[in-house]
């Protein structure tokens, strides 16, 4: 296998410390999903703005001359943004509440989220820093804002998975390897994936026929 880049390198190095910060804070489920929450917020908000100023002609904005256009657009993605995420929050607090649940106070729930969790938030712009510099520079992909709807639908992906096994008891098993999938992407997952399978099959392709037929006699015992 390939040496680390530095994109893997990075994503390596914040899963580790994230996983130091869940021991030493002592999370639980909730405060995992919290974290999945605040982090893809935070991130996702910084890099669709960055996309848009640095790339307004991406988001048909023009070539960034036109103040007032640029600005309608920045507005529409923060209000679209921000409030689908809100009221995400507002539906995790109720599931696993930070606020006392008593009148005003739930909606105070996904700021207080983004102040709690900023380990999270810090280790996610550590692993993702390469994609935000990248957002800062013109390309020849037109659809780069779509990257924004896949975190979120990693989030919801990881965040209802979590709900599923924290109702069987089984979230503790989970919490390691659902913070590498957050960390790592999917491309870079599915490569080191089939590296190891890859290795598997040539394992067993070398493998003697007298020890296939060990295999099976004990498989049968």
């Amino acid at each position: 296998m390939s040496r680390l880049s530095e994109q893997e390198a990075r994503a390596l190095q914040a899963f580790a410390v994230t996983v130091l910060i869940s021991l030493v804070m002592r999370w639980q489920a909730g405060d995992l999903m919290w974290g999945i929450w605040a982090s893809t917020t935070a991130f996702g908000y910084v890099y669709g703005l960055v996309l848009i100023v640095k790339n307004p002609e991406e988001m048909d904005a023009g070539d960034g001359t036109d103040r007032g256009r640029l600005f309608v657009i920045l507005t529409f993605f923060t209000i679209m943004f921000g409030t689908f995420h809100y009221v995400q929050g507002l539906f995790l607090d109720m599931l696993y509440p930070i606020t006392s649940l008593d009148g005003w106070a739930i909606f105070l729930a996904p700021p207080k989220a983004l102040f709690w969790y900023w380990g999270v938030i810090a280790t996610t712009f550590y692993s993702r820093w390469p994609q935000l510099m990248a957002a800062t520079k013109p390309s020849d992909r037109k659809d780069r804002i779509f990257d924004l709807f896949k975190n979120v639908g990693q989030m919801q992906a990881l965040i209802f998975l979590l709900m599923f096994m924290t109702s069987f008891g089984l979230v503790r098993f989970a919490v390691y390897p659902i913070l590498i999938v957050y960390f790592l992407p999917s491309p870079i997952l599915y490569e080191k994936l089939k590296w190891l399978l890859d290795k598997w099959d040539d394992y067993m392709n070398r493998m003697p026929p007298d020890e296939f037929e060990a295999m099976d006699e004990l498989d049968d015992e």
